[in-house]
């Protein structure tokens, strides 16, 4: 039996009393959670599951052959949950609902189904919940979009307010894979021309055109080997990108074959940056790396000239989600 959890400290209790495969839901194994059946998953929370299932991320506690177990419960009724099951209700666990944008649409469209019928106060609470969900991951692109939609619902408008939620489903995909690429943006801490780039690509250029000493661009180098922590913020670039791609949306249809590019020419600088720094030093040697510093500036500059055109796509996007977002609020105004 598998245990899923909303919160670490369930999954440590699980743990030392040794149910079974205990998991938080925010750190499921996604290469493996396609292949697991509904019927072997059990959902283990204190909240009870209309509480629960306001949240997006707990979205998979309401999956139908998913037991959904609320504690305080006894160890019994825990390693006993297999045996309760049906196993005519299963079915493979949906891999979108393991991820953030899956949680997000698959919390959309649920709220399209209760726009009409539910009560005020429980599509309100849901609201507060995808708000809360959105600035956690997506920052400054939905929140003044459901404050929208709350207004509307406050207002008795629901119809109105779905409209609203469509436009956040027709660009949650696009956004989600933009953003993943925030750790190297203007004003992040690997922001890719202000941070370690920068630096070294001027620095290169400076020598190349000669305007410094050999010296001078080994300095800047030994200064903030950054290349190391930049491929490891892309590796994880590169999981969320996976994730957006379990969710059901492609992010090639966006990205097209630039996180290639980005992770290609990332690597060519770092093994010219290592190179150099293992070279001999002096003057006579100087001459035979030329070659060497001209590709580390040329994979330099396509790695800088490709995150930042993913930058200025990421900004014509945040326009466009504006102009929706407005178009369809002069309507629930």
């Amino acid at each position: 039996m598998r245990f899923v959890c909303d919160h670490e400290a369930i999954c440590r209790a699980l743990g030392l009393v040794g149910v079974g495969e205990v998991y938080v839901i925010s750190r499921l194994p996604l290469d493996e959670v396609g292949q697991w059946e509904t019927k072997d998953v059990a959902f283990v929370a204190w909240s009870p599951l209309q509480t629960l299932v306001r949240r997006p991320e707990n979205s998979l506690a309401s999956v139908p052959g998913v037991t959904f177990l609320r504690l305080p419960i006894s160890l019994a009724a825990l390693t006993g949950s297999r045996t309760a099951r049906n196993p005519r209700a299963s079915a493979p666990v949906r891999a979108d609902l393991c991820v953030p944008l899956g949680q997000f649409t698959c919390s959309l469209h649920r709220l399209l189904g209760l726009l009409p019928t539910e009560t005020p106060g429980e599509v309100l609470a849901r609201v507060a919940e995808l708000r809360r969900f959105c600035a956690s991951h997506w920052p400054g692109w939905f929140e003044s979009a459901l404050d929208i939609v709350r207004n509307s619902l406050q207002q008795r408008d629901p119809t109105n307010a779905g409209e609203l939620v469509k436009v956040l489903l027709e660009f949650s995909g696009q956004v989600a894979t933009y953003e993943a690429f925030r750790a190297f943006l203007h004003g992040a801490g690997k922001d890719i021309v202000n941070a370690g780039p920068g630096p070294v690509n001027a620095a290169l250029s400076y020598y190349l055109s000669g305007g410094l000493e050999y010296q001078d661009v080994l300095e800047t180098l030994e200064g903030d080997r950054w290349w190391s922590a930049f491929a490891e913020e892309f590796a994880k670039i590169e999981q969320g990108l996976q994730g957006i791609g379990l969710s059901g949306f492609d992010p090639d249809m966006v990205l097209g074959k630039r996180v290639d590019t980005a992770r290609q020419s990332l690597a060519g600088f770092a093994e010219c940056a290592e190179r150099l720094l293992r070279a001999p030093r002096g003057r006579k040697v100087t001459g035979r790396l030329r070659p060497r510093l001209e590709e580390a500036q040329r994979c330099l500059e396509v790695l800088m000239n490709t995150i930042q055109a993913i930058a200025r796509e990421r900004e014509k996007l945040r326009q466009r989600v504006h102009q929706r977002v407005e178009h369809a609020a002069t309507a629930v105004r």
